[in-house]
Formats: C-alpha cells, structure tokens, sequence
C-alpha cells in the first residue's frame, strides 16, 4: 500500500466505505423485512434484487477501479451505488403508507 499513489489509496478507501455500507443496509433489511402482498411484495422483490447486487457490484469496482485511476469512468461503483440507492428506494415506496401491524400476542392456554 506504501507504493501506491494518494488518488489510488483514496480509491481503495472509498470503495472499502461502499462495500461496508452495502453489507450494512443488506443486514438492517434482513433484520425489518417482512414478506407484503400485491405491489408491495413486487417493490420488495425487486428492491431486494437490487440490493443483493449491489455488493457484487462494489466488490467489482473495489478490485478493477483503483488500478485505473480517475481518467476513466467508474461504471462498476456508479451501478453498485445506483443499484443500492434503487434498492432502498424500492423498499421505501412499498413500505410508505403501510398498515402497521403489531405481531400477534402468544397467550398462554390453561392446560386440562
């Protein structure tokens, strides 16, 4: 990493930052989500994909981008990105205007 340029550490950095925000937003989805229904489950579905990709994506970016430099276009981060922030948005729209459903009580039967 001593060998490397300032612009192509401060890739690596950015790109590490990208990765790490896309693990976070995959683990918070996964701890709220709940399967809807109709449109809903649509949104969810292709949030979802979105958002699964996005790590892929970054990943990408994370190897082949700082070797390049910034003369060229950074494609895979910019999909990654566009990809995470669809994602979200996608969850956003079928999660706005939702019922919100408290989970059902377990009560306990008398037993005999």
């Amino acid at each position: 990493m001593g060998a490397l340029s300032d612009s192509a550490r401060l890739m690596f950095r950015s790109r590490h930052i990208y990765l790490l925000a896309s693990g976070l937003v995959n683990l918070i989805l996964g701890l709220y989500l709940r399967q809807a229904e109709g449109w809903r489950g649509i949104g969810q579905m292709i949030g979802s994909g979105l958002l699964v990709a996005s790590p892929a994506l970054l990943t990408l970016a994370f190897t082949v981008e700082p070797e390049r430099g910034f003369q060229t276009e950074m494609w895979w981060s910019a999909a990654g990105l566009y990809a995470q922030f669809g994602g979200c948005m996608c969850h956003l729209a079928s999660g706005i205007g939702k019922p919100h459903q408290e989970p059902e009580a377990k009560t306990a039967r008398p037993v005999g």
